[in-house]
């Protein structure tokens, strides 16, 4: 009597910074991890965190889009599971050589799925990542890209029509069209796709809108304001804090007092930017550290969407027709509090974390055209 095979199948689990070398600073992959007959295959997931932003139970936490990583990386551990219980149903014998074959076709025909699969591959920073899952999912609404077939020139242009109907500004539009081509020329060069449809359609950058920030006026203003509502105080409190360090809304929410070094009398915040994953570099001016010491040096940060709604209130108490936001207070750093007061701008580019110094210079050009400004004021005056 003939007794059917009975077949060994891998298990799977999710693996992070299997070469144990993360940090606070230092971040590192999460993998999915094969295990089958004694060996084992690392598959990427496309993720990396910080040591502080995984846990072995909750997969990324402590991060804005920790459910959305997670989702991602579910989405993959989803699809080779079912293709192993497959294997399964079928009595068929599971190799790593089936696997490799499975995960380079998996794409199929779909430049949805190849779009999503490759932003979950590609070595890009964590919120370029968020961008692009942006991108995918607001192509996915728009209905008519899903095959490599349906990428022509015609579909690019309802793709642009589409985005023109809920956005207004042409750098943001501009920016879909950039993400999207990044994939196109991926598909290309793997041999996925012939033609490129952008070939006969070319999208215009726009001009970006001018960054606002408060003047030494306005932010003294908000300063001495005696705001009675203690939940507006805080709000309040919380921007000024962010004009006197530059922290972006990520880095504010990820502060930590106790991460910070003493230097005699002075204080230093050392970390990397969320957004960029750069180094920066400030001390804590006074006027900050006095609003730390007011919350016993705990923040009381909020959702982001709520901060910025409650500092409209904050502005019209304060009598500031700026309508403010965290961004307004990161651009006031970087003009009022440093740029202004004649601190290089290599060193204000320090101290914002920012990867290319040409985006600090677009800081220094804002005050110029305000002296500009002034000029033409002055000139009329005098006749």
């Amino acid at each position: 009597m003939l007794h059917a095979m009975i077949h060994k199948y891998p298990t799977l689990r999710f693996l992070f910074d299997r070469l144990n070398k993360s940090s606070k600073t230092v971040p590192a992959t999460v993998h999915i991890e094969l295990l089958y007959d004694g060996k084992r295959k690392y598959i990427h997931t496309g993720v990396r965190v910080f040591k502080n932003e995984w846990s072995e139970k909750n997969k990324v936490v402590n991060r804005l889009d920790s459910l959305e990583l997670n989702k991602s990386m579910d989405i993959l551990y989803t699809k080779i599971k079912r293709w192993i219980v497959d294997l399964q149903d079928k009595e068929e014998e599971f190799t790593f050589s089936k696997l490799d074959s499975f995960l380079e076709s998996k794409d199929g025909s779909s430049f949805i799925e190849f779009m999503g699969n490759r932003i979950q591959e590609r070595t890009i920073s964590d919120s370029t990542k968020k961008q692009h899952f942006v991108c995918l999912k607001k192509l996915e609404e728009f209905g008519l890209i899903v095959k490599f077939t349906d990428l022509t020139t015609k579909n690019v242009i309802l793709f642009d029509d589409y985005l023109r109907k809920t956005l207004s500004h042409q750098p943001t539009i501009h920016g879909y069209h950039k993400r999207l081509k990044t994939y196109i020329s991926d598909a290309i060069q793997r041999g996925m796709l012939k033609d490129d449809p952008y070939v006969l359609f070319q999208v215009s950058r726009g001009s970006s809108s001018v960054r606002r920030y408060l003047t030494k006026e306005e932010l003294e203003s908000i300063e001495s304001k005696d705001i009675t509502d203690k939940s507006t105080c805080r709000i309040r409190d919380v921007f000024v804090f962010q004009c006197y360090t530059g922290l972006s809304y990520s880095d504010l929410l990820k502060f930590n007092w106790n991460e910070c070094y003493i230097d005699g009398d002075d204080y230093f915040i050392r970390d990397v930017r969320y957004k960029t994953g750069t180094e920066y570099f400030l001390m804590i001016l006074p006027k900050a550290l006095e609003i730390l010491k007011r919350y016993e040096f705990k923040l009381p940060v909020i959702s982001n969407q709520q901060y910025n709604m409650r500092l409209k209130i904050v502005g019209g108490i304060c009598n500031v027709s700026k309508v403010l936001t965290s961004h307004v207070a990161r651009h006031t750093f970087a003009t009022t509090i440093t740029l202004s007061n004649d601190v290089p701008m290599a060193v204000v580019s320090k101290m914002l974390g920012h990867t290319k110094i040409a985006t600090t210079e677009q800081y220094a050009k804002i005050l110029n055209k305000n002296v500009k400004d002034e000029f033409k004021k002055l000139k009329e005056k005098l006749g």
